[in-house]
């Protein structure tokens, strides 16, 4: 299924990192190949798949408009394994999440397998990329990051379709905590 652009939102442009290749995957059961074999890193971020006691390395598409930021979090994600894909707001993510979805349909390339994206960013926000990820019914799980963590805003997200939200400041293990606590939802599609 390919997925249609969302009227009114506007793409920046997009040139994929250095993550953008492919990466092992994990269990067969979920149609995928099997990652290689565990390494420190692996056992580092806890991200096992309790049906087959595998690593998971999971394809990440990650927004975030504050580079420092955005380069320690892919940093940290690369270090447990994954695959990472940066994007700088909202509209490069959902450039990426288009680019990704034309090659698989005509490679097969597996699309990502969570996203994670900041709320106020310039342009196309996080909650323009909720918007836009379930119109096009991606099946990817998001992780929402905030630096305005209020009630309204958690609610937002989570009607919206977000599968967990962080407020910042926040160190990377409680990254890593939600990570694994939306790993199910990656594993069971």
């Amino acid at each position: 299924m390919m997925w249609a652009p969302v009227d009114g939102l506007k793409a920046a442009s997009f040139t994929p990192g250095s993550g953008a290749g492919e990466h092992p995957r994990t269990a067969p059961s979920s149609g995928r190949p099997p990652p290689a074999a565990a390494t420190k890193s692996d056992e580092a971020s806890g991200a096992i798949d309790q049906s087959t006691d595998r690593p998971v390395a999971l394809r990440i598409l990650l927004a975030e408009d504050d580079t420092a930021l955005r380069e320690l979090l892919a940093e940290s994600l690369r270090a447990d394994g994954h695959d990472v894909v940066e994007a700088i707001d909202g509209g490069e993510l959902i450039r990426a999440a288009r680019s990704v979805e034309a090659v698989q349909f005509y490679t097969r390339h597996e699309p990502f397998d969570l996203v994670i994206t900041d709320v106020r960013m310039p342009g196309v926000t996080g909650f323009d990329v909720l918007r836009y990820l379930a119109a096009a019914e991606c099946p990817a799980p998001v992780i929402v990051i905030t630096a305005f963590g209020d009630p309204d805003t958690h609610a937002r997200a989570l009607a919206l379709g977000a599968a967990a939200v962080l407020d910042k400041p926040f160190d990377f293990e409680a990254l890593r905590s939600v990570v694994l606590q939306v790993l199910p939802m990656t594993l069971a599609r």
